[in-house]
């Protein structure tokens, strides 16, 4: 028997969303509780933001996803803070600063506790609601794609900060990459890289977690479109390979490749058009 919400839709526990979100929190929580005080002041990869940071943002979205308000302290000295975006993100971050790591385990604990809770009770109309989302206009449950994908990108933030790997492999990765990364792809080898019409492009990622990408671009009533291909073509124009922490990495901003293979010369290979391959990697960044 399903619960019913105070609007009368069926209560939503077995939403598949409802479940990768709750998973990442799990992940979120765990992960919070695993590092020592001594290393919360580590910095990451983000400008400005230590790990202590990152979990501080996490909090602040989630209390705005639950309609809780909260002061919004000045920001503008701050050198990484450089439009009203960033000032909007950095304000609930600014505010936790002075923090203890104890104080931001409990409130991470509580948020994500009672987020889920809240997810929990939305009935499936709620998640096939129109929406605003970062992507543009989609439903509530594509919003809350998003927010898997951010949480677990600020995850990965953490633990590149600490040298602490994990988190590759599972549902929520195999997520990101099909919800997310696959919806990128076309915008970013058509528009971002220009490869031209009749460019097959193939990514394949490896371990931990192994994937594969096909994009096509054709000429559609005079305009060059793109757009994942139904199979992997066997000669593409350019094929990249490329571990999935890297392809991560650069799709969140996070590193550049040169930096990337400095790290790791063996991170990005090219076979083929190795041109194109290297402007579709220089352009791979789509998140805020």
């Amino acid at each position: 028997m399903t619960e019913k919400n105070h609007e009368g839709s069926s209560a939503s526990a077995d939403e598949p969303v409802v479940q990768l979100l709750s998973a990442q929190f799990d992940a979120v929580v765990a992960l919070a509780n695993e590092i020592p005080d001594a290393d919360w002041d580590r910095e990451t990869d983000l400008p400005g933001w230590t790990v202590q940071d990152c979990f501080s943002h996490m909090i602040g979205v989630e209390r705005q996803m639950l309609g809780l308000g909260e002061d919004s302290p000045p920001v503008a000295h701050l050198a990484h803070v450089d439009d009203d975006f960033s000032a909007m993100v950095e304000a609930p971050v600014e505010l936790r600063r002075n923090h203890t790591p104890t104080q931001i385990r409990a409130e991470l604990a509580e948020t994500l506790a009672n987020r889920r809770q809240a997810l929990e009770e939305l009935g499936p109309d709620g998640f096939d609601a129109e929406s605003w989302t970062p992507a543009g206009p989609g439903t509530y449950r594509d919003f809350m794609l998003i927010r898997v994908f951010d949480l677990w990108m600020h995850e990965q933030d953490v633990r590149h900060g600490l040298d602490l790997p994990g988190h590759l492999t599972g549902p929520v990765v195999e997520s990101v990459l099909r919800h997310n990364v696959a919806k990128a792809l076309p915008m970013i080898v058509g528009k971002r890289a220009a490869a031209p019409a009749g460019a097959t492009v193939v990514v394949n990622l490896t371990g931990p977690t192994e994937a594969t990408f096909a994009v096509e671009v054709r000429e559609v009533s005079g305009k060059k479109r793109a757009s994942l291909a139904d199979s992997t073509p066997h000669a593409p124009t350019t094929s990249i390979h490329i571990d999935v922490d890297t392809f991560m990495r650069l799709c969140g901003g996070r590193v550049d490749t040169e930096a990337a293979i400095g790290a790791n010369p063996t991170a990005v290979s090219f076979v083929g058009d190795d041109v194109l391959g290297r402007a579709i990697v220089n352009t791979l960044s789509f998140t805020p």
